[in-house]
């Protein structure tokens, strides 16, 4: 299971995709999409709020919405299934309770399941990854790591892989001497490559706690894998990310925003930092540019996305409602 940050667990998710910003409310079942000067162009709800004229809002039947993800053609809403629908594999100990809808532009929606349209439910649903060629990725967690389902642009299925603690035993026996924490899994379906981030730690006193997390780290990594004809996973490269980012006598906890372009986009996350600490890494994991993001005061932190373009986009939320924020990382950080 991944550590706890403060990149998890938030109420609200934030997308940006062509200018637009999406944010899904998970309270309130409520998807809204906002032009870039702020106003609310487009509304997707389920029927039991009341239809407002003034806007576009498009009815539906959301059980529970938990992250979105825009693209060209269509959103993807990752949508928690209510527990009579739900399925739990007692010999696997896996509960299936989420889907995936394809809202389409021309209003129609499909729902994604684990074969394919119209499939089985997921487990829970941890991210979605899409590669320039429509390929898409479902990464689900469960209690012994992650297990990815990926499908073609036509929704077809594609490979089904696990992640977990027993397949890092098998390349690396780091494992033996601390605790180990998968903490990000990403997959490019067309290159059928897989980037895995751990983080190998031990656990503190009370009286130890030297950062948010509650544990005093010793390695961190990125496995870069490669899915053979097997389908068996090959390790092609350990990259060993940087210790000591803030010569503070403690090492960062390193949140892996996104890899895109042989290029890793990452940032810390520190107990009394006031600044975001923004990082681009190269392929070796040596730091290549880093910059410090002033966060705006008496907001607090509600989540953050990292889109194709190079956009950095933050979600606060303040007394008076939530602000977007955004970066432009390909300048900032030359991506």
């Amino acid at each position: 299971m991944p550590l706890n940050n403060k990149f998890t667990n938030s109420k609200f998710d934030i997308k940006t995709y062509n200018g637009l910003v999406y944010i899904a409310e998970i309270k309130t079942n409520k998807l809204m999409i906002f032009n870039s000067y702020g106003k609310l162009i487009q509304t997707y709800q389920n029927g039991i709020f009341k239809t407002n004229p003034d806007l576009k809002i498009k009815k539906i039947d959301f059980e529970g919405i938990q992250a979105i993800y825009p693209l060209k053609d269509f959103i993807i809403v990752a949508d928690k299934l209510n527990n009579k629908k739900s399925k739990f594999n007692q010999k696997e100990n896996i509960a299936y309770f989420m889907r995936i809808l394809i809202l389409n532009k021309n209003s129609s929606v499909e729902i994604l399941g684990q074969e394919g349209l119209n499939g089985m439910p997921f487990p829970q649903i941890y991210d979605v990854n899409v590669d320039e060629n429509g390929n898409i990725a479902i990464i689900s967690i469960y209690s012994e790591g992650y297990i990815i389902y990926s499908y073609n642009k036509e929704f077809s299925p594609l490979y089904k892989i696990y992640v977990n603690k027993n397949l890092l035993k098998t390349i690396d026996n780091q494992k033996k001497k601390y605790n180990i924490s998968i903490d990000k899994v990403f997959f490019e379906v067309n290159k059928k490559t897989l980037y895995v981030k751990t983080t190998y730690y031990e656990n503190i006193g009370d009286n130890e706690n030297i950062n948010d997390l509650g544990i005093k780290i010793k390695d961190q990594y990125i496995y870069k894998m490669s899915l053979k004809k097997n389908k068996e996973l090959e390790v092609i490269n350990k990259i060993a990310l940087p210790k000591n980012l803030l010569d503070d006598k403690q090492e960062s906890f390193i949140n892996i925003i996104k890899i895109q372009k042989d290029k890793i986009i990452a940032s810390t996350n520190m107990k009394n930092l006031s600044n975001n600490l923004i990082w681009k890494l190269d392929s070796k994991g040596s730091i290549k540019e880093q910059i410090a993001l002033i966060e705006p005061p008496n907001l607090m932190f509600l989540s953050e996305s990292l889109s194709k373009d190079g956009i950095l986009s933050i979600l606060y939320g303040g007394k008076t409602g939530v602000s977007v924020y955004w970066w432009n990382l390909n300048a900032l950080l030359k991506l």
